[in-house]
């Protein structure tokens, strides 16, 4: 159950969803043409980001996960406040650069790096994250044969092989799929392999000044997250002080939880910050990294779609179920989000409320935003709002059926709308396959 300050906040949120959605409508940016979009309310993503430089300040990099919203006019915002950014791809660092930040802010992460794009992250003096002993050694061997780079500037990411047992929980097999700190996990380095293999060949101590971890993100435990980054810095503890390394740089990753439901833990920057280096106080010898993506994104988004059809159809006990059908589903949405209905004209929709089922417009029988949604009767042209959607929705769109990407806008204060991505047209999807 919400308490009444939570229902407070609900509702003023709700209040401004829907005058944001009355405007769009207003300004046509809404409209049979164009049935769904995603709206970024612009101050709290700001607010995000100073809660966030306030818990992590300088000389702490705080590098933007630009996978979970890979959006250039928000990137451009946290590069010009004097963040960094976290690329998982070369596409990648091609974003943040068009985003604006400085080579020695970008942090190139990707598990599987051709030689050409390290060579092009050591030309440019971006921090590289290597993810295995194969490509330390291929890093190893340009600079050797006279490859320029910037030194202090390659990590290693290690895998702290956390077990599960030790949390008092249990983990769904999507849960464990999730978590990247585990033995069976495909990213860097198993910890006991690292001990062996970087005291061995003292000659990476001559090029590796940086290690990094990463434990996963949702539905991992803070504990785990500390758990895993204690390990990692004891491990840079004992290279530097028996085996002549210099390690002086911690790339802690990011995977802090974000509210998408009052069942979800979640915790501020701030309260993580001040934990983490209480249990990990040897963490303040390091140049810190951090690379949140979804703590700083999900909540600052929602996204609007027109309900084009209803209809009532059966289970196999004989049920009734109403199912509103919509113009974004699994296109979009992997996870759970929370929804509202609003009127026709953006104003909060009243009523009863029935369990209802929400569908997409693929071609699959999953395509379901959400099933037995407590709401007041959907009908044609309502409009659905769902929740909490700035990180990893946009950015994992799929192809399923071609529908056309939608529109992105933002928001300030006094509710001005602007374009942060114009979207597809269906000539522009048709174009794609040319």
């Amino acid at each position: 159950m919400y308490h009444h300050h939570s229902l407070a906040l609900l509702k003023n949120k709700e209040t401004t969803i829907s005058e944001v959605v009355k405007k769009a409508i207003h300004e046509r940016l809404l409209s049979n043409q164009t049935p769904a979009a995603i709206f970024f309310d612009l101050s709290k993503y700001q607010q995000k980001l100073s809660e966030l430089s306030e818990a992590f300040p300088a000389p702490t990099l705080n590098a933007m996960a630009v996978k979970t919203n890979p959006l250039i006019k928000m990137l451009k915002v946290a590069a010009k406040m004097g963040f960094g950014a976290e690329c998982a791809s070369f596409s990648e660092l091609i974003i943040a650069k068009k985003a604006g930040f400085r080579p020695e802010s970008i942090v190139f992460d990707s598990p599987v790096k051709t030689e050409d794009e390290i060579r092009y992250a050591l030309n440019e003096k971006i921090y590289i994250n290597a993810d295995n002993i194969q490509e330390l050694e291929l890093i190893c061997r340009l600079i050797k044969n006279g490859q320029p780079y910037r030194k202090g500037f390659i990590g290693l990411r290690i895998n702290p092989e956390l077990p599960l047992n030790e949390y008092n929980k249990s983990f769904s097999e999507e849960e464990k799929r999730n978590i990247t700190g585990m033995s069976s996990s495909k990213f860097g380095v198993l910890i006991e392999q690292a001990h062996q293999l970087l005291t061995q060949n003292r000659e990476f101590s001559e090029v590796l000044t940086g290690l990094h971890v990463h434990i996963g993100s949702q539905k991992s435990p803070i504990k785990m997250l500390i758990n895993g980054i204690k390990k990692v810095v004891k491990l840079a503890e004992y290279l530097n002080l028996h085996y002549n390394y210099q390690i002086r740089t911690f790339d802690i990753g990011g995977g802090l939880p974000v509210r998408y439901t009052d069942a979800d833990g979640a915790i501020s920057f701030k309260a993580f910050a001040d934990l983490l280096y209480s249990e990990v106080p040897m963490l303040r010898n390091y140049k810190v990294i951090t690379e949140f993506g979804r703590s700083v994104f999900a909540n600052s988004g929602w996204a609007a779609s027109k309900v084009e059809y209803t209809k009532t159809v059966r289970d196999e006990q004989d049920n009734e179920i109403k199912i509103a059908l919509t113009h974004i589903g699994r296109n979009m949405f992997t996870r759970y989000h929370e929804i509202i209905l609003l009127n026709p004209d953006g104003s909060t929709k009243k009523g009863h409320f029935i369990d209802q089922t929400i569908g997409g417009p693929l071609c699959f029988s999953g395509d379901l935003i959400g099933k037995n949604r407590s709401l007041p009767l959907i009908e044609p042209n309502d409009i659905i709002i769902i929740k909490d959607v700035g990180a990893y929705t946009f950015s994992e769109w799929s192809f399923n059926a071609n529908r056309r990407f939608p529109p992105i806008f933002g928001y300030d204060e006094d509710l001005n709308i602007s374009v942060l991505h114009k979207g597809q047209s269906t000539e522009e999807v048709a174009s794609f396959w040319e």
